[in-house]
């Protein structure tokens, strides 16, 4: 099957190794310079895998995302890799009349995460309507087998997922961030009591490492968690946790930065 990628960075690098061992895979990346419309055109889906960057208020920035769906037309539709506001997918499909899949992406930036092996991942969440999510799933199985999971959910079931997953490392890596300074305060090794902590299997190793510049960063957590937040205050559902973590997490990485600048 051609399947194309519309947006070559990290994600859309990775899809395009996974996927380019199966399907024939077309890219297209117009600030890379890279394919064009006519091209895309010619494939049966597109996974959409560009920026969904913050906006001054904290809200996702879906309009590349938007860009996407209105300029190509590909014979059956999109798999939006791209992390969106709650709602997007069910309003871009309404209003260009395509059809959307939702397909919450968590291989995370580094090159080394854990669900970038295929054999690390069991599960897919596509968010859609029955009949295209049903003609989605064999696509994923073709190169992660048919022993996956894949769950069809609604594609607001699916936007709030990647973000509540989002939200909740979020989350975890400032709580940590405070015991580490917990720790400190009272004169003990904060990586001791991490090793203690997580002999209890319900911790989770993943996002309880301290690093010198404190809290969390990258590409997708700060704006994913603003953005949620945004969306929970518009709906009269605020995330009152969440916010004080963006909050905490701000100072956390000031404060580092400013250690930082001192030193040198």
């Amino acid at each position: 099957m051609r399947l194309g990628i519309a947006g070559y960075g990290s994600i859309g690098q990775y899809l395009g190794g996974v996927f380019g061992a199966a399907h024939d895979i077309v890219v297209y990346d117009p600030p890379k310079g890279i394919g064009s419309c006519a091209e895309m055109d010619t494939c049966e889906w597109v996974f959409i895998s560009v920026p969904t960057p913050e906006l001054p208020d904290g809200s996702c920035d879906t309009s590349y995302v938007e860009s996407v769906v209105r300029t190509l037309t590909p014979a059956r539709g999109f798999i939006c890799h791209s992390t969106v506001a709650v709602g997007t997918t069910e309003r871009l499909s309404a209003r260009y009349g395509k059809r959307i899949v939702f397909v919450p992406e968590f291989a995370g930036e580094a090159p080394d995460h854990r669900y970038r092996n295929i054999e690390n991942r069991t599960f897919f969440i596509l968010g859609g309507e029955p009949e295209a999510t049903t003609e989605v799933e064999p696509i994923f199985a073709s190169v992660y087998g048919a022993s996956c999971r894949f769950s069809h959910v609604s594609p607001r079931e699916a936007e709030i997922v990647k973000y509540m997953e989002n939200a909740f490392l979020a989350l975890k890596v400032t709580f940590c961030n405070e015991f580490f300074d917990l720790a400190q305060a009272v004169g003990v090794d904060y990586e001791r009591i991490r090793g203690l902590w997580l002999q209890d299997e319900r911790m989770g190793e993943s996002h309880t490492e301290v690093t010198s510049e404190r809290g969390f960063g990258g590409m997708c957590l700060p704006k994913d968690v603003a953005a949620v937040c945004f969306s929970a205050r518009e709906v009269g559902a605020p995330l009152e946790v969440m916010e004080r973590a963006l909050v905490v997490n701000a100072r956390m990485r000031l404060q580092a930065r400013d250690r930082a600048g001192a030193v040198v």
